[in-house]
């Protein structure tokens, strides 16, 4: 059978020697003749009998052993040997006093890089030694291109499943994907990572890399970023309790916290633990929504998704519960019907609750951070993009968890509500639309308070911005200008309707930095001025009441 042979591991600069030879006088030339530093080597250990060899090579792992021959205990072909039970092995060159075939075959069966008779010439063990750091250097070359060949495959294959651009049923049954996915049939939990700050994505995934196999081992974990996130994937194979998997995954996420970000402006979400590659977008957005929850209590840095529900839900008496949950079943029951009367009619019955019960502000965040939960599920179910989720429900959410005014934290979740139900809306009006207009709009819409052109949407869709504006124009029969104007006041028009936000306020959020240019659109798009908008509105409401 061939075995895999030991190669130098990612970033190490120098390669590890161990020497297995019992004469002192041989093995003090050994160590003082060759330019070990010259080479690219160091001296790892040393031993003078193949049983002590072989426990010490097993814990130092060396890259090359030079191994005598004729030594006690056990000698250096029963040492290569056991040596060569192992699923890996370092390069070998044998010293050896024996020119003997048998020898010589022994060795050759069991990979021996070279055969270096005794006395030894020095010149020919320092060329063996380069051949050998050459053959280490090729097959780690190769080994990287086909370890970073696979990553990719499996990056690709967890990021479309999270975007529902794949179905598990539609991964092609290709041998090299099905035994790349096995893995995912071990318990396995994840961590993400919102760094809150800009990185360089790609120096903090080679560091991640670099460091993690020092904290949880190597070949238990699997790294991707998907959006702003960095994910880490954490494997239990060995651990088969569930009680111990949750324990070591709380273990591992504290110290990746303290060694890689505890400097830094970061938080980390932990998702629970399931087995199944059909559970990797589960387990994704687990551990996104607890990423949310630092919005309620932004001490915590490591959050842990099975502890927020547990948690919130432990602070509510069951009759606090039993209200929340008729009260949270109409809203939701409303944002499905896309009833925007029926959801806010929750809220109030929530409302009555607050008053009457006393509740905390604080526990009111965590009440209606259980429904926002929930609202990302109904969401999710509609074939929402995940990208639109995360951006909307986090933005308004801020806000939410922000404000220290019951009253504005009501408004905020209005808001959200009718922010959600314009979504589901929009998204079942769009269903005449092509997938590649849909997703333009939809940047246009959640980037709406920011400096957009048709370029970026062009490259966000991954067309040129000839094709696209033709594309607009064909489809929904407006230009991008003007669609994208026609947003802004949209939006701008349902903040009027169901904010308290100052107009000047209104037009900055929804990308106006310059009032009068909002003034005149407003005015373009609608035939009269954002302030006879509100006055209607509020005329209208007063009506409503009297009658």
């Amino acid at each position: 059978m061939r075995k895999e042979f030991k190669t130098m591991k990612k970033n190490d600069v120098k390669l590890s020697v161990f020497i297995l030879e019992d004469e002192v006088k041989i093995l003090e030339q050994i160590k003082n003749t060759i330019p070990w530093e010259e080479l690219g080597l160091y001296i790892i250990g040393e031993a003078d009998n193949g049983r002590k060899a072989l426990e010490m090579t097993k814990i130092l792992e060396p890259d090359i052993v030079l191994c005598d021959i004729n030594t006690p205990i056990m000698n250096g072909l029963e040492y290569i040997e056991n040596l060569f039970k192992n699923d890996r092995m370092p390069s070998i060159i044998i010293l050896s006093a024996y020119d003997d075939f048998i020898y010589a075959q022994k060795a050759i069966q069991y990979g021996v890089q070279a055969y270096i008779l005794k006395p030894i010439q020095f010149m020919k063990l320092k060329k063996a030694l380069t051949n050998v750091i050459s053959l280490i250097n090729d097959n780690n070359k190769q080994t990287n291109l086909i370890s970073r060949s696979r990553d990719i495959v499996i990056r690709n294959i967890i990021t479309d499943i999270i975007d529902d651009k794949i179905k598990l049923n539609d991964i092609q049954d290709t041998e090299d994907k099905i035994l790349y996915l096995k893995q995912f049939n071990s318990p396995y939990g994840l961590i993400t990572i919102d760094l809150n700050d800009k990185y360089n994505y790609e120096i903090l995934v080679n560091q991640l890399y670099k460091g993690i196999s020092d904290i949880y081992g190597d070949k238990n974990y699997f790294i991707f970023q998907h959006m702003e996130y960095i994910t880490i994937i954490c494997f239990f194979r060995n651990i088969c309790s569930k009680k111990e998997q949750l324990q070591q995954i709380r273990i591992i996420s504290k110290k990746i916290y303290n060694n890689f970000f505890a400097d830094k402006k970061c938080t980390l979400g932990i998702s629970s633990i399931m087995n199944g590659i059909q559970f990797i977008k589960k387990l994704y957005e687990e551990s996104i929504k607890s990423l949310f929850f630092r919005i309620i209590d932004d001490s915590q840095n490591v959050i842990f998704f099975d502890d927020i529900v547990q948690n919130i839900s432990a602070n509510l008496t069951l009759n606090d519960y039993k209200h929340l949950e008729q009260a949270e079943k109409k809203v939701l029951n409303g944002i499905n019907k896309l009833n925007r009367e029926i959801s806010f009619e929750g809220v109030q019955d929530l409302l009555i609750l607050l008053y009457k019960e006393n509740i905390q502000i604080n526990q009111i965040r965590k009440m209606i951070y259980l429904i926002v939960l929930k609202i990302y599920t109904i969401l999710d179910q509609k074939d929402i993009a995940q990208s639109q989720i995360t951006e909307d429900i986090s933005y308004i959410c801020e806000f939410i968890f922000k404000d220290e005014k019951l009253e504005k934290i009501i408004n905020r979740f209005y808001l959200l509500i009718t922010e959600v139900i314009k979504i589901l809306s929009t998204n079942n009006e769009r269903k005449d639309y092509s997938p590649l207009i849909n997703k333009a709009i939809s940047y246009m819409e959640f980037n709406s308070n920011g400096d957009v052109c048709l370029e970026n949407i062009a490259s966000h869709v991954n067309i040129t911005s000839y094709y696209l504006s033709k594309l607009f124009k064909k489809e929904t029969g407006k230009n991008f200008t003007y669609l994208f104007n026609e947003i802004r006041i949209k939006k701008s028009k349902e903040l009027l309707e169901k904010s308290d936000f100052k107009i000047f306020e209104i037009s900055a959020l929804v990308g106006y930095q310059d009032i009068g240019y909002f003034h005149k659109m407003f005015k373009r798009y609608t035939n009269m001025s954002p302030t006879e908008y509100k006055k209607r509105l509020l005329l209208g409401n007063a009506q409503s009441k009297n009658i």
